[in-house]
């Protein structure tokens, strides 16, 4: 079975630069066995100068099934946040009392994407294959330009091409096959007849949405 998926395309860069971004199309092949991670982060707002306070992602075989999963708060400071994103995000500080700070959260993060590495690469410099994660959120642009800033310039064990679920759900939409109020995961969810969960904007449970969601939306395409 094949299905054609919307992404956005970002090259790696060095020195912190958050990459551009250019939206397009590829084909992706069911049977590649070949995992891929979803991942999501909360934030005090949504401006890039609002910090990061939690990330989550699942790992998902070929038949978009959970196999493992990450979550982590990140330490930060309210003073820099919008109050209105912290309480979107329930944010009550004695939860985030131990939380880990942003350099410890990448690295563990990268442990994670390094083990469910399998799509194989060759570097341009050396010509020796190596591997990375395949990587989808919902608002693939965000997430991934929020994850490629927190690595300020390492390197991160992940393909440059971020699937995006919100994108995939536009084309069907526009293609008349799903009728959304809005392109809200919520919302999205709603149309594809996905029950509503009480945990939004907690990221593990917003990832295992997205990962319903996109599910769906491939059956809905290839049905």
């Amino acid at each position: 079975m094949r299905a054609v998926w919307s992404f956005v395309v970002a090259e790696n860069t060095r020195g912190g630069a958050v990459p551009q971004m250019q939206v397009g199309m590829v084909e992706c092949s069911k049977e590649s066995g070949q995992a891929m991670i979803i991942f999501d982060f909360e934030t005090g707002g949504v401006s890039p100068e609002h910090p990061n306070i939690q990330l989550a992602a699942i790992a998902v075989d070929e038949n978009w099934d959970e196999v493992d999963s990450f979550e982590s708060k990140i330490a930060f400071d309210p003073a820099r946040c919008d109050p209105e994103a912290l309480k979107l995000n329930h944010y009550d500080a004695a939860a985030w009392a131990n939380a880990p700070g942003e350099r410890e959260v990448f690295g563990k993060f990268s442990a994670f994407l390094k083990k469910h590495s399998t799509f194989e690469c060759v570097s341009k410099r050396t010509g020796n294959p190596y591997k990375v994660a395949r990587i989808a959120a919902y608002n693939a642009q965000f997430d991934k330009d929020r994850l490629w800033a927190m690595g300020a310039g390492q390197f991160i064990p992940a393909h440059p091409q971020a699937f995006c679920v919100m994108q995939l759900a536009m084309w069907v939409s526009y293609n008349g096959m799903i009728e959304t109020a809005s392109m809200k995961l919520s919302d999205v969810a709603k149309a594809v007849l996905i029950p509503a969960k009480d945990a939004a904007h907690e990221a593990l449970a917003d990832v295992r949405m997205a990962a319903e969601v996109g599910k769906r939306l491939l059956q809905i395409i290839t049905k």
